[in-house]
């Protein structure tokens, strides 16, 4: 992959340039003036402080990011393209920046950030999107709408106005619409702008996996894992002040709100994370790393049984996606394996399969591709849950924006999943977000899988110590060249089995 440097930017607090005309966007610092304190009741991260350590304000900065946006581009077959390209990137990745663009009818480039627009996804880009329009094709891919008037929507009722007014000019109206999915939805699902400008290719759809599940109907959504509400000492769900006064201390007129959502984004990206701790020490990202780690260990279960024959030791092993969408989900680099190793009463590896090398992250049998298995029985094959892309040419693809089809998906699907296909917005059906290779496995099943492996038990006798896990990248080997440290895998799930006697 071309491009792929470390790209560091300086947080500067300044408006959008001189292409960002109305509807404005503030600073970040200018909303901590009020929110950046903890809470006065239960002491909870500030939404200011919990967010800047989140990967949506790291969202231009990213340097995966601009490696993989710079690579793209030099894939583009014209200038034309590559304008496109970047300035589709941008829509999400710098809203406050590029929303501007859109209403001059002009392309952004990734050399016109600003200041503001570095901040990634920053607060007033969320709290001034509109109602209208959400959860329809065209709000999805950065298609939202910001309100022409200065307003920024938040969903607690009866908002104290004045502060507000006064330090920034904007006034805080109630609206619940910030809290559906389909607000989430306009930058988690992505149709990527492919050849000749195509834009049919889903490159990421998290909501759309999520609204073809059982979740929505359980009333579990993006809210409830991404943006949890603050819980006291007890684990119960607690109120609390949601903005201070500057010099400290409630503003006089207001009260505790309930329930108050913990501005933290936590999802998976534990190596990004700690690649961003390293160029910006001051901004919380490592213990967002570690919270995040913490986070992927409620993402998947495991259940393991054994059985043998004089000859062969039969695992079964099933794997339980916890998760409301996918699993992984998101970015086409994530993947997710399975790492099985048996030991002999004197600790010699028998067999092994996913192990990886800590320095490179790779796979030890590492190959260019690896199908979907329904059994694995030689240690040059892993299960790898994971997306594989396709080019017109019909050759593998690293490039989101050569894709036309998925090669492999068999990414864990989540509970539920299909049984509400009728709810994806009009003209999509299943089949933009189905499982790919996985046909002919009867346990491929919504909600997790079930593997077999296999392997000689070469006439021993005594017990055999057998280890399982759930590995998971955030970005996998072969997409994470320049950034040469964190790839080792997160670990999210484990057990162990003592089989033999």
């Amino acid at each position: 992959m071309q491009g792929t440097g470390v790209y560091v930017f300086g947080l500067t607090m300044a408006i959008a340039g001189p292409l960002c005309a109305a509807p404005s966007f503030l600073p970040a610092n200018d909303c901590a003036l009020c929110h950046s304190r903890p809470g006065v009741l239960t002491r909870f991260t500030s939404h200011f402080n919990a967010w800047k350590s989140s990967m949506m304000s790291a969202a231009a900065r990213d340097p995966y990011w601009r490696a993989r946006v710079s690579a793209e581009v030099a894939a583009a077959p014209d200038p034309a393209a590559r304008a496109r390209i970047e300035d589709k990137c941008l829509r999400c990745h710098a809203a406050a920046d590029q929303y501007g663009y859109r209403g001059e009818n002009k392309l952004m480039r990734v050399a016109d950030l600003t200041g503001l627009g570095r901040e990634g996804v920053t607060c007033t880009v969320c709290h001034r999107i509109e109602a209208d329009g959400l959860g329809k094709l065209e709000s999805f891919t950065g298609g939202f709408q910001i309100a022409a008037s200065p307003v920024l929507f938040g969903p607690h009722e009866k908002p104290f106005t004045m502060p507000m007014q006064h330090h920034t000019g904007m006034e805080p109206v109630a609206s619940r619409h910030i809290l559906e999915p389909s607000f989430c939805a306009t930058c988690h699902n992505l149709f990527v702008a492919g050849p000749e400008g195509r834009s049919d290719f889903p490159e990421q759809a998290t909501h759309l996996e999520w609204l073809a599940s059982s979740y929505p109907e359980r009333g579990v959504n993006c809210i409830t894992c991404h943006v949890p509400p603050i819980r006291d000492a007890g684990g119960s769900v607690a109120s609390d002040y949601i903005a201070q006064r500057p010099p400290g201390g409630a503003f006089p007129p207001t009260n505790p709100r309930s329930p108050v959502g913990l501005h933290s984004f936590t999802g998976g990206n534990v190596q990004m994370l700690e690649t961003l701790a390293g160029l910006e020490p001051d901004r919380g990202f490592r213990e967002r790393a570690e919270a995040t780690r913490r986070f992927l260990g409620g993402a998947a279960k495991l259940e393991v049984s054994a059985a043998s024959s004089q000859d062969e030791v039969r695992l079964n092993i099933r794997v339980h996606n916890l998760t409301g969408h996918k699993l992984p989900s998101g970015l086409p680099v994530r993947r997710m394996w399975l790492h099985v190793i048996a030991r002999d009463a004197g600790g010699r590896v028998v067999f092994e399969s996913g192990g990886w090398n800590p320095d490179t992250g790779e796979l030890r049998h590492e190959r260019s591709f690896q199908p979907h298995y329904q059994s694995v029985t030689s240690a040059d094959q892993a299960m790898i849950y994971e997306t594989v892309l396709e080019n017109a040419g019909g050759d593998i693809s690293n490039l989101f924006t050569q894709a036309v089809r998925y090669r492999k998906d068999n990414r864990l699907l989540p509970a539920g999943f299909g049984k509400a296909a009728n709810s994806l917005p009009p003209p999509l059906t299943l089949a933009v977000i189905a499982p790919v290779g996985t046909t002919g496995d009867p346990d491929f099943q919504a909600g997790g899988d079930s593997v077999e492996y296999r392997f000689p038990a070469g006439g021993r006798r005594g017990r055999l110590q057998i280890a399982v896990e759930v590995c998971f990248q955030s970005i996998g080997p072969r997409d994470s060249q320049g950034l040469t440290q964190h790839r080792a895998p997160v670990v999210i799930a484990r057990t162990e089995v003592v089989h033999g006697r």
